[in-house]
């Protein structure tokens, strides 16, 4: 007997049977667990280092290309892709689902400790670190004041941080700004030539005075 032919010669069988499923249905979405941010490990490593005054071009020749090579000789690997701006080279390492990413992420950190050495030494050591959902912010607070904004940032830094860091279920307070600052130096190129002196001697002599040393 074909299903048609059951539906309408059986028409009280048939309907309870829909009656029933409707049931079950309704009984199993009121059950259904719903989390906004579930508990899934998505199999990706991110690399960032911190080049200070590198430019992109030249953070892209002297460590994105070089860390890509190292990164991709990982196994189970499926894909890496970088991000290189002013100062800061970032490349995500995308694994095969199912991959340890704690196994993972340390085969990377031991792969870059045997190569730290070719990297520029004014670089940054590069950092490595899980994508997880639970490094997401939760809330994003904007401050505006009359202040230069590197002041604000500081009091915000000093005063408002720590104090948000101690409230109850706080993990950690970050804080961004636009703004970061800094000195520029207007090198006179005729009295350096004048003096016979070289510009590498003036960034040397500013390297040394902008050293903290700690007091004995």
């Amino acid at each position: 007997m074909k299903i048609p032919e059951f539906a309408v010669n059986r028409r009280v069988t048939t309907t309870m049977v829909a009656m029933i499923m409707v049931v079950v249905g309704m009984i199993s979405f009121s059950r259904l667990g719903l989390d906004f941010f579930p508990d899934l490990e998505f199999p990706t490593v991110s690399v960032v280092t911190t080049y200070r005054g590198a430019s992109s071009e030249d953070l892209e020749k002297t460590i994105t290309k070089s860390l890509e090579q190292i990164v991709s000789s990982i196994s189970r690997v499926k894909k890496v892709t970088s991000v290189t701006t002013e100062g800061v080279s970032a490349i995500t390492v995308e694994f095969e689902w199912g991959t340890n990413l704690d196994f993972a992420a340390q085969d990377i950190r031991d792969q870059i400790g045997l190569y730290r050495q070719y990297l520029p030494s004014e670089a940054e050591d590069p950092l490595v670190y899980k994508f997880d959902l639970a490094m997401l912010p939760v809330v994003f607070w904007g401050v505006t004041g009359n202040r230069p904004t590197f002041e604000l940032q500081k009091l915000i830094e000093d005063d408002v941080a720590p104090r948000l860091e101690r409230i109850d279920g706080v993990a950690s307070a970050q804080v961004f700004s636009t703004e970061v600052r800094e000195i520029l130096v207007d090198v006179d190129k005729t009295a350096l030539e004048t003096r016979n002196l070289s510009l590498d001697r003036v960034i040397g002599a500013l390297a040394v005075e902008n050293v903290n040393v700690p007091a004995v």
